[in-house]
């Protein structure tokens, strides 16, 4: 693969560790590199760690580099960048700088220097590790445990979201200035793969949804955990879906991240399986939220939609009623039964085409019911 080539070029050319120590190219004469050059090696070498991440899927033995094989700080703002000012950045771990920095040279805040690539791969490097939990749950202690790797990772992602400056914040005057300096879909990207490491960490409490090969057991003592778990993967879902609709009104080539269908599948996913499955009938706001899943889901269709003209992966997964579904969709639609995959999303359709005809969720659940007794064959969600 072009990722595995890339890691090995990059090791060879051995920009996975400074040209030297002289971070602040202070050292007048030599061949040294220029503090462009200094900020583009560590560009590329990053650039290859969240190629190789993505290609690898977070798995251990399928990714070739490793975060101790990285000895370079993280990438500079692009203001920094832009005028050629070098400058000291932390490293992958928050709050530390490369070892062998003097004192003096290492400034109050050096967080102050990065800028949203940096977050990024913080971003990246917390979901490699949720996958890891996830791939190996019975190590350690159980997920309801303060002391567990769940906990953990749970708060290591309320500390980066925490972290962020107002630069990277997912707001009114952030999302206009980044479309100022076209960088708008990079906001959206490191936003929504902030809120799909939820999904990837919460999966653990819907084994019926996500079927991992080893499920965990949750005693009824561990309802509240599982509610509070439950409530807070249907947030981060419906956050996707918001913030890919909004980006969708200023046009689809800030959905061109190949990611993103993936990340709009789950999303859809989650959110019809809480109001199906597991959202209180009893509460007040239940029928307002099924009524917001509905909507969430339907525009998440039309997203892919307008994704499947980017990326081949989205097509199998655009909705398919005839009501939304694009032409290019329609088109695809034989050769997807053919080879398929239109069996990804048939789930989902079913499922809002269920929510969409009932008034009340005891009616769903009967309906549903139904449907899967109707249809063995199909796999569940």
């Amino acid at each position: 693969m072009l990722s595995g080539l890339a890691v090995r070029m990059a090791h060879a050319l051995k920009i996975n560790t400074e040209y030297n120590s002289d971070i602040l190219c202070t050292e007048e004469g030599g061949d040294a590199p220029s503090v462009a050059s200094r900020e583009s090696r560590r560009r590329l070498m990053w650039a290859c760690y969240v190629l190789d991440a993505w290609a690898g899927n977070g798995v251990d033995h399928l990714t070739l580099l490793r975060e101790n094989d990285i000895k370079i700080q993280l990438p500079s703002n692009e203001r920094n960048f832009g005028l050629r000012i070098p400058s000291v950045t932390e490293t992958l771990g928050v709050g530390h700088v490369l070892q062998f920095l003097p004192p003096a040279i290492v400034p109050r805040r050096p967080a102050a220097n990065m800028g949203i690539m940096a977050y990024y791969i913080r971003v990246v490097t917390l979901w490699k590790r949720i996958v890891r939990y996830v791939n190996h749950l019975h190590a350690g202690p159980p997920p309801w445990q303060p002391d567990s790797l769940f906990a953990a990772l749970d708060a290591d992602l309320h500390l980066w979201r925490r972290e962020l400056p107002d630069f990277v914040e997912y707001s009114t005057e952030t999302i206009y200035a980044r479309l100022d300096s076209n960088q708008f879909g990079a906001l959206v990207l490191i936003h929504c793969t902030y809120h799909h490491n939820y999904l990837e960490l919460y999966k653990l409490t819907m084994p019926n949804l996500f079927k991992p090969p080893k499920p965990f057991t949750f005693s009824p003592e561990h309802q509240e955990f599982l509610q509070s778990a439950h409530a807070n993967c249907y947030y981060h879902a419906q956050q996707i879906a918001d913030i890919l609709a909004e980006a969708a009104e200023h046009g689809s080539r800030l959905l061109s991240d190949s990611l993103l269908p993936l990340f709009v599948y789950d999303s859809s996913r989650v959110m019809l399986y809480y109001v199906a499955r597991l959202l209180d009938p009893t509460r007040p706001d239940a029928e307002a939220k099924m009524r917001d899943a509905v909507k969430a889901v339907e525009s998440n269709s039309k997203i892919l939609c307008m994704m499947s003209a980017l990326f081949p992966i989205a097509q199998p997964l655009v909705s398919l009623d005839p009501t939304i579904r694009c032409k290019r969709a329609r088109e695809r639609e034989r050769e997807m039964l053919r080879i398929g995959l239109r069996v990804k999303s048939a789930t989902i359709e079913r499922w809002l085409s269920k929510v969409q005809q009932t008034r009340g969720r005891d009616e769903l659940l009967k309906s549903l019911e139904s449907d899967e007794q109707a249809q063995p064959h199909r796999p569940a969600m």
